[in-house]
């Protein structure tokens, strides 16, 4: 039985994923950390998510089922946060999977962290349509420190943040999703929170993120213009942050839109976002990997074959087959240039603290 006051809410906006929602709640409700609700805004679904969801929710009181007109993520989001009674709020897409670990690892991080921390996020496993493991993925991965603690010119740099655990207070205070913007709600909320407050990693694969070509993520105009809109506002509350990070961002959005592009097999679209992200950031042509996607050989993240995500038996990195794609010369020097970025980002968040990024 939930509890009146249950330790965590799980929000989980759906629309028209009858296909994934069942297995996304069950990875909630597995979780070796009971003493949690689920909270599922069906946004307007036009197939059979609710009814999916209902059968659940007379399964298991845990899961709650609320209805509205459809009215977009961030929208059915906050309407999940109005119901929502517990001290940590962790969010969950309707086709995505978690860890059974997940809840239980990011609890015990805020458990003992300083109030000063909002935010705890983790690493994700990419899977396609078919569960298929598509890589792991580690923000930052050839660089060293870990990107933790006051963040934010880091994170307008590159949005690294997914599916993160958050103080319900902490929430609360920033405000909540931003219902006008179509598209990257969630980057902005993790800015409001990195401004006032610091950020915490579980280093595990804990998160898997599902990748469909007809998802809302593939209205790239609609993002890109977000995106800007976003950068723009941020930047004007925070001069202290150089300018060169606003370049780098946009160049890091437009290299994101061309391997949207590329899913979709649309290499000519693809072609146009990548020559705008090296406009913006020239040392993106040391990185092979966009021109092997572009011209269509393999990148160095992809393997011989494609094992399958399990959500009870989670895997490891060590579960798929080794790269196909040796590391070249000009990856590592790539790779040195991002380290050298990213510790100068850090830095100059950490010498003392939200004031250091010209926080309000």
């Amino acid at each position: 039985m939930v509890s009146r006051h249950p330790l965590v809410s799980v929000i989980v906006p759906a629309f028209n994923t009858g296909r994934y929602i069942r297995g996304a709640i069950d990875s909630a409700l597995r979780q070796t950390c009971s003493d949690l609700e689920v909270i599922v805004v069906d946004d307007g679904s036009e197939d059979d998510t609710a009814d999916i969801v209902s059968d659940l929710a007379r399964a298991d009181n845990r899961v709650t089922l609320v209805r509205q007109a459809h009215a977009g993520t961030s929208a059915a989001r906050n309407r999940a946060l109005q119901a929502a009674r517990g001290t940590y709020v962790a969010i969950l897409d309707s086709d995505d999977y978690w860890a059974p670990q997940k809840l239980e690892h990011q609890v015990a991080v805020l458990d003992r962290a300083e109030r000063s921390v909002a935010m705890v996020y983790s690493w994700i496993v990419l899977i396609d349509e078919s569960d298929r493991i598509l890589r792991f993925f580690r923000p930052f991965e050839d660089t060293s420190p870990e990107a933790r603690g006051w963040v934010l010119p880091l994170l307008l740099y590159r949005h690294f943040i997914a599916f993160p655990m958050m103080r319900r207070d902490c929430l609360d205070a920033v405000g909540g999703y931003d219902a006008s913007l179509h598209g990257l709600e969630d980057w902005d909320l993790y800015l409001r929170i990195a401004e006032r407050y610091e950020i915490e990693l579980v280093p595990e694969y804990l998160v898997a993120y599902r990748q469909r070509a007809n998802s809302m993520s593939s209205n790239l105009d609609t993002m890109s213009k977000a995106h800007q809109q976003i950068l723009s506002a941020t930047f004007r509350q925070h001069q202290a942050i150089p300018r060169r990070v606003a370049r780098w961002s946009r160049s890091g959005n437009y290299a994101y839109m061309a391997s949207k592009s590329l899913a979709s097999g649309h290499r000519a679209q693809a072609g146009t976002w990548f020559a705008r992200a090296l406009l913006r950031d020239p040392t993106l042509i040391l990185d092979p990997d966009p021109w092997r996607a572009l011209l269509g050989t393999r990148g160095r993240h992809a393997t011989v074959e494609r094992a399958h995500l399990n959500p009870v038996s989670w895997p490891d990195e060590a579960s798929l087959p080794p790269s196909a794609v040796p590391r070249t010369r000009r990856l590592a020097v790539y790779a040195r240039l991002q380290r050298h970025r990213v510790r100068s980002l850090l830095d100059l968040s950490g010498r003392c603290g939200p004031a250091a990024a010209g926080a309000p």
